[in-house]
């Protein structure tokens, strides 16, 4: 794979994806991700370490368009989102990435978008997890 990053349609869906959700940089602390990372499995006790990631990577990646960048967002993507067996979460995140829609059944919007963040971040990852073997880097 020759080709820049931001000329690969899954790096544009991830970013996309995440365009869903309430922005990581913003003044002051954000009450989404702080509910957000507390529910979370890993239980972080303050959404810091979440917004630093989603705030910092997909500006880097826009920035330089490396492929170490998009290891660097996939792996936190699937840190952060593969959780979609989280009721609590998935509920969270109809809200957050879903608002226009009424899902049948509580969660069922916030599933499919975790679900859909995690199956592209995955790809991704193996790709730039590739690509970084190949260079030698």
């Amino acid at each position: 794979m020759n080709e820049a990053p931001l000329d690969q349609p899954d790096v544009r869906l991830l970013l996309d994806l995440l365009s869903m959700v309430p922005p990581a940089r913003q003044l002051g602390r954000s009450e989404f991700w702080t509910d957000y990372a507390r529910a979370h499995p890993q239980a972080w006790s303050d959404e810091r370490y979440i917004v630093e990631k989603l705030d910092i990577w997909p500006r880097m990646l826009l920035e330089r368009n490396q492929w170490s960048d998009v290891l660097r967002l996939a792996a936190y993507c699937l840190t952060f989102f593969d959780v979609e067996r989280h009721e609590k979460l998935c509920v969270m995140m109809d809200r957050a990435a879903g608002a226009e829609l009424a899902p049948s059944e509580p969660g069922a919007v916030g599933r499919r978008w975790l679900r859909s963040v995690s199956e592209v971040a995955w790809r991704l990852y193996l790709a730039a997890e590739a690509q970084n073997r190949r260079s030698g880097k």
